[in-house]
């Protein structure tokens, strides 16, 4: 799927400066000009129920109409939370699952991008057993200026409409930043999945885990029958194999799922299974 559509969707204050819109008037110019033509919107959002209903517009119309977007956010935010409008908010994982839901409907190929403070921590909440929320995400380890966002961005969907050469985005978008501190990470999903995965392989491998799985798989043997044909003890040593020696019994399935390799097989070409990093 080829991306066709940049939304620009912004939660900032009424009061404050209109930077998305301003980002939103220059993409036409900047596309008519460049490599890749891609129509834009933009997007007032007042309250998390404006969130909510903007969304379900986007789901629809990736239905519907085959749009397969860039979701841009103008905002603030913390190390737990987006902000919204005037006083309301919204924790990254409950943000996460309105991106899951787009995401998987356009077959995990969702690009966004956050002008948002601390927005690239919202990837913690991310969890290894379900659909990731984004093919691609672009946000800032800390806080941003309102003059980094906007020079920064305007660099970026410059470069993005001129070449679509990712590398050379983030480039232009951190060559505007202050700070390297401030700097903004591309964070994909097989990055992404690694990261999880190694926390979930440290959390299974520990030895009260290991035996509680252990003591489960054997009580559902024993339920089923099975120790009839062969005694307990073999079957308990085959499991225990199996759970201490061979991660890819369960990362494998949980990489496919991640992927949505499960849901469409076809993203197996795009996203490689490989264990390196984290066992």
């Amino acid at each position: 799927m080829a991306i066709n559509f940049l939304r620009i969707v912004d939660l900032t204050r009424l009061s404050e400066p209109n930077v998305g819109k301003r980002l939103a008037d220059d993409i036409p110019l900047w596309s008519s000009i460049g490599k890749v033509n891609l129509s834009s919107s933009y997007e007032r959002v007042r309250n998390r129920a404006d969130l909510e209903r903007l969304f379900q517009r986007i789901l629809e119309r990736c239905q519907s109409q085959g749009e397969v977007p860039i979701l841009h956010f103008e905002a603030h935010g913390c190390r737990e939370r987006i902000y919204i409008g005037e006083s309301e908010s919204c924790s990254w994982s409950d943000f996460l699952e309105l991106l899951r839901a787009v995401n998987v409907t356009i077959k995990n190929n969702l690009l966004v991008t956050m002008a948002t403070c601390k927005s690239a921590w919202l990837s913690l909440s991310v969890a290894p057993d379900r659909p990731c929320p984004f093919c691609l995400l672009i946000a800032p380890i800390d806080d941003v200026s309102i003059g980094e966002v906007e020079d920064g961005f305007q660099e970026f969907y410059r470069t993005l409409l001129a070449n679509y050469d990712m590398n050379g985005c983030l480039g232009a978008l951190n060559a505007r930043v202050a700070s390297p501190g401030n700097a903004f990470v591309a964070v994909d999903a097989e990055e992404l999945f690694l990261g999880v995965a190694k926390a979930y392989v440290e959390k299974l491998s520990s030895g009260a885990a290991r035996r509680r799985r252990l003591e489960k798989l054997v009580s559902r043997a024993v339920v089923g029958g099975i120790t009839k044909a062969t005694p307990l003890p073999s079957i308990r040593k085959q499991l225990r194999r199996g759970l201490w020696d061979d991660p890819d019994i369960h990362l494998k399935p949980l990489f496919e799922r991640f992927m949505m390799i499960d849901q469409f097989p076809e993203n197996a070409a795009r996203f490689k299974f490989d264990l390196k990093g984290v066992t």
